[in-house]
């Protein structure tokens, strides 16, 4: 019997084995703004006295306003808010946008519509590796009648009584978007907000939007800060068992404003045991070796997976100005039919 080496990748990946619930934490700092982060590491350690913890990435952004804090909530999300479990673990000025919120007399926001919160007092925090264990005394709870969300392998889902395989893999297949940027000949990474200290590609599920186009803008810009313009489809690939990303070529707008978490890397540059998904790093890899010759193609890994290389662009004008007019012969010395012609 042969073991895999403990590197960060099959680590990150046997962590995410284990399916646990989903928390949101929030606080006030004391410049008196919210601030809230999602977490899968919410752990009980006694019942008397009553003590919880939150493990933190100490170079969160966060930080500084939990450890500080005089109190912090932990909402503990339904089967519903998947959306707000995202929303919460992406880089954004405020998450609070739209969110609705449980009235309560404490200062730290509650999530509206949760399975349970607790709002809790620090009691200490503990430096353990690359993260800190925040410890809570619990000072009030609510339980409500709602079915938690589930995390496991880098998606959402809930807990169901019976369902058949068929309708269980329709239900928790998910799709994503995300981009390949570059800037100064530098590609950008974001760190995964569901693994410790992980980086990848910039990826979300779609926002809202008029039109495909406008969808992928303001995703982008939610994800980045930056004004990007998606090019075209770059790949297509499964991200796990249960998530699959449409992968976009972009470029910036204008130049970057930076203040976000996003990193630029150059290719020789980029820390490949630190990209969490193997998918990932593949699809990377191939990108920097296309961008030497300037010649990409669609990967989409379906089977074994397939590229298409695309060898010239050019504008798409809809209509029949689009079709040719005329039989274009073929290498093999068939000829393509123009409008009109019969098979």
């Amino acid at each position: 019997m042969t073991f895999a080496l403990v590197d960060r990748q099959r680590l990150r990946a046997a962590y995410t084995s284990f399916a646990t619930g989903v928390t949101v934490i929030t606080t006030k700092g004391r410049d008196g703004r919210a601030a809230g982060m999602t977490a899968s590491s919410f752990y009980s350690i006694s019942l008397d006295p009553p003590l919880v913890s939150i493990s933190l990435t100490r170079n969160t952004p966060s930080f500084d306003s939990f450890v500080g804090a005089e109190e912090f909530a932990i909402s503990i999300l339904s089967v519903e808010q998947s959306g707000l479990a995202r929303q919460f673990a992406t880089p954004a000025e405020d998450k609070f946008e739209g969110v609705a919120l449980e009235r309560t007399q404490f200062s730290s926001p509650v999530l509206s519509g949760c399975s349970a919160w607790l709002v809790c007092r620090p009691e200490r925090v503990i430096d353990v590796g690359d993260h800190s264990l925040l410890v809570g005394e619990v000072i009030a709870t609510r339980v409500h009648d709602r079915p938690p969300l589930i995390y496991h392998r880098g998606t959402f889902f809930g807990v169901a009584d019976q369902v058949s395989e068929e309708s269980d893999l329709l239900r928790h297949r998910g799709a994503m978007v995300g981009f390949i940027v570059e800037c100064d000949d530098k590609v950008a990474l974001v760190p995964d907000p569901y693994a410790p200290s992980g980086l990848t590609l910039p990826m979300a599920r779609l926002a809202g939007g008029r039109t495909n186009a406008e969808a992928l803008a303001v995703t982008a810009r939610r994800l980045l800060g930056e004004r990007v313009e998606p090019d075209f489809l770059y790949s297509l690939i499964d991200i796990n068992d249960h998530l699959t990303c449409m992968v976009y070529r972009a470029r910036l707008r204008e130049a970057p404003r930076g203040g976000r978490l996003v990193q630029w890397f150059a290719a020789d540059d980029i820390p490949w045991d630190e990209i969490t998904s193997s998918a990932v790093a593949y699809l990377l890899r191939r990108y920097v070796t296309e961008r030497v010759v300037d010649q990409f193609g669609v990967y989409v890994n379906v089977g074994g997976g397939r590229v298409a290389t695309i060898t010239a662009e050019r504008e798409w004008v809809p209509g029949p100005a689009a079709i040719p007019e005329e039989q274009d012969e073929r290498e093999d010395g068939t000829h393509a039919l123009h409008p009109g012609a019969d098979a």
